[in-house]
């Protein structure tokens, strides 16, 4: 096989990786919102305390299985970059794996230590900041895949950057306003008005990062036209690394599942005993590791 075809090959495999991660943060952060803002709706109840005491094992879990997807879409765009290395998309997807990386260090200290992270990066300002380092290794990443994949920065991609951008301004400017304590009174009816927009943008991005990897796929194509076999060889690696993953992360949910539903159980009942389901997980999170590895070969 040519070398251009290899390339375009390994980075196809590279943006699948980045798809399913993106699917599986989005899952996770859709569950992880539902569950703030019960916590905070307790809050304003004044059952706040209980809740957070009852709901720190589930919340705890959620905010890892989001480091794990963050680690893995970060994995994706190493490989990424690795196989641009001689195309003008290199740089930027150099940026996107940098600043990612940062956010994801931060991500990491937030989840060990909230309070030293918070201060450490600069209290509000240094969130701020954080946000924008992360916008800027996004928008390199829609640059670099609209090199790679011989395309034009177009309306999906800046659609992503736009509504991204609302929606963090829109928050930022609400939790300073008179609407701040409309939110915390509301906070079921502010999901429903922000979830959406955040929503639409995960939405862009899945749909940008799947047009991607069928143009990386023919580009592959028409590099290797002569190579059939080889190429059918790389296709059914590819669709069982889809299947690896898709099946690890069944695992890995069912067993969350079943461990949160459980605690939450006893933990209403006044306490008792729960099913931790770490052979599930575990399992789940190496046979997902497992699907990206072959995926991006």
């Amino acid at each position: 096989m040519s070398t251009s075809a290899i390339s375009n090959r390994e980075a196809a495999g590279s943006v699948r990786v980045l798809l399913f991660a993106t699917v599986a943060t989005m899952i996770i952060g859709v569950m992880s919102g539902i569950l703030q803002t019960y916590i905070l709706a307790q809050l304003t109840s004044g059952n706040g305390s209980t809740a957070i005491a009852a709901l720190s094992l589930p919340r705890t879990t959620l905010h890892v299985m989001s480091l794990l997807g963050y680690a893995a879409f970060v994995y994706g765009l190493y490989g990424f970059y690795r196989s641009s290395l001689v195309t003008s998309a290199a740089t930027p997807a150099l940026l996107a794996v940098l600043l990612r990386g940062l956010s994801l260090l931060v991500s990491v200290g937030y989840l060990i230590a909230p309070d030293s992270a918070y201060r450490l990066v600069g209290g509000n300002i240094g969130m701020m900041g954080t946000f924008a380092l992360l916008l800027v290794g996004d928008a390199m990443l829609l640059v670099a895949l609209a090199r790679r994949s011989g395309r034009r920065f177009d309306l999906a991609m800046g659609g992503v950057l736009g509504l991204l951008v609302f929606v963090e301004i829109a928050v930022l400017l609400l939790y300073r306003s008179p609407f701040h304590g409309w939110i915390r009174e509301n906070a079921w009816a502010f999901l429903a008005i922000r979830q959406p927009f955040t929503l639409a943008a995960t939405g862009l991005l899945i749909y940008v990062l799947a047009r991607a990897a069928r143009d990386l796929a023919t580009l592959q194509g028409d590099a290797a036209a002569t190579e059939v076999a080889e190429s059918a060889t790389h296709d059914s690696d590819a669709q069982s690394g889809q299947r690896m993953m898709v099946s690890g992360a069944i695992w890995l949910v069912g067993g969350l599942v079943v461990t949160i539903a459980s605690y939450t159980l006893a933990s209403s009942a006044g306490g008792g005993r729960f099913v931790l389901a770490y052979g599930a997980v575990i399992y789940g999170i190496a046979q997902i590791f497992r699907g990206m590895s072959r995926s991006a070969k």
